[in-house]
């Protein structure tokens, strides 16, 4: 592996660990503080957000990694601009418009007596969520790792001092979880619009040409975000109408832990996928490819393995006893994190390559209709673990796809029998593990 690779895979881990970090050190604070229904209903509300800014942002964030190296140094300077005034003040009038509107939504996703007060104030936090998700695309698609991962680390240090205080010192309850990270978001804001124009990466214009351009080419890629946050997230409103918010609370506990896996991934992914591109012309690549793949999926299988056998220990330090029936689902969650990431980092890469990116769309709406499909059959029976079966299955459709869609237009040979084998060995594992010890 280059060395450039490493360096960049070790510093964005820095960048991607310390969102997962924050949310772990988070956890015993907020599952000690509230009910299991409150901090599932902190986690609906997160997600919804999610859900919208994805959808008002229209996705531009991409567009600036498409677009950036196909343009002189002054047109970068203006695609640059137009998208992050176009994303901002478009998720800007969706939640004010949202905001407005909130009185006459349908209240019963959001149950809780002070939910509205977090509603707003989430939604007040949206354009600054877009905005900053902005700024780091632009430091990522310029190999400004540094830079990123100050600014990752800088917003989780941040939102968990304020939340600590808001909560512990001036009892502010649930509302305070989202004020922390409303004012750590105006707060990055604002220092990455100084950083941007002191760099010379900003310029106060807007071209409505080039929005138009940006917006038709980001527009297709909205179902594939879109599909790609529901595909991990929708099993918690099933939860929530078919099981209840304590399911939705012990649930996420959780996926929050086994996302220690997911954000390694992550990091691995952010360096790898352009490292990939470059060698789409070598000899070699199909060597390096199958051969990244098998060590990818051998560390990733012991690291699943040690989420499987230290799951109750590891609630019982980060939460609390009320949170240990997670421990039963967390092993068949790192399985579903595993095909997540197989799929970003390698059965992706042909329509990549290739820039066959409606074929991505597809795999991932598939996956949703089975995760949806499941998620009805299995939760009303089996709680968490249907939720978490849904999940898995969700995301192997959706691997299974883009590996078949990727090797239509550009064939990479991978060593499927090696992930078959070490799947099977793995699952067995769980299941005597759970039936021994859980």
């Amino acid at each position: 592996m280059p060395k450039l690779l490493i360096k960049n895979t070790i510093i964005y881990s820095l960048g991607n660990i310390s969102n997962i970090l924050v949310a772990i050190f988070l956890l015993p604070l907020l599952t000690k503080t509230f009910t299991p229904a409150q901090y599932g209903f902190i986690e609906l509300v997160s997600v919804t957000i999610l859900i919208i800014s994805s959808l008002s942002g229209f996705n531009l964030d991409s567009s600036i990694l498409r677009f950036f190296h196909e343009e002189n140094a002054e047109r970068k300077k203006i695609i640059i601009s137009t998208i992050i005034i176009g994303s901002t003040l478009s998720s800007a009038i969706f939640s004010v418009l949202l905001i407005a509107s909130l009185r006459y939504l349908p209240a019963c996703l959001f149950t809780l007596s002070d939910s509205m007060s977090p509603l707003y104030i989430a939604l007040i936090s949206m354009p600054f969520m877009v905005f900053v998700t902005n700024i780091l695309a632009v430091l990522m698609i310029q190999q400004k790792s540094v830079q990123y991962t100050f600014f990752s680390l800088f917003k989780v240090i941040s939102v968990f001092i304020l939340t600590f205080i808001l909560i512990k010192v001036y009892d502010f309850g649930i509302a305070g979880v989202f004020l922390a990270n409303l004012i750590v978001y105006v707060i990055l804001s604002v220092v990455g619009m100084f950083y941007l124009v002191y760099r010379n990466f900003f310029r106060f214009v807007f071209s409505l040409v080039d929005f138009k351009k940006i917006l038709f080419y980001s527009s297709p890629l909205i179902l594939s975000s879109l599909s790609w946050i529901l595909l991990g997230n929708i099993n918690k409103y099933f939860l929530r109408f078919l099981d209840g918010p304590e399911s939705v609370g012990i649930y996420s506990v959780g996926l929050e832990i086994c996302m220690v896996l997911g954000v390694l991934g992550a990091a691995f992914r952010q360096a790898w996928i352009p490292y990939a591109f470059s060698i789409t012309k070598d000899s070699d690549n199909a060597s390096i490819y199958s051969g990244m793949f098998k060590k990818f999926i051998t560390v990733f299988f012991i690291a699943a393995i040690m989420i499987a056998v230290f799951a109750k220990p590891a609630i019982l330090i980060l939460s609390s006893q009320k949170y240990l029936p997670a421990s039963l689902i967390m092993g068949y969650m790192a399985v579903g994190i595993l095909f997540v990431n197989l799929s970003g980092s390698f059965f992706n890469l042909g329509v990549l390559i290739k820039k066959k990116t409606g074929l991505s769309a597809v795999a991932y709406f598939l996956g949703v209709v089975v995760n949806v499909a499941l998620n009805l059959l299995l939760i009303p029976r089996y709680s968490i673990l249907g939720a978490t079966l849904a999940l898995l299955f969700g995301y192997l459709v959706t691997a299974g796809l883009l590996l078949y869609f990727s090797n239509r237009v550009y064939k990479i040979s991978y060593d499927l029998k090696l992930l078959f084998y070490l799947l099977i060995l793995y699952l067995a594992f769980i299941f005597t593990w759970n039936r021994l010890f859980n």
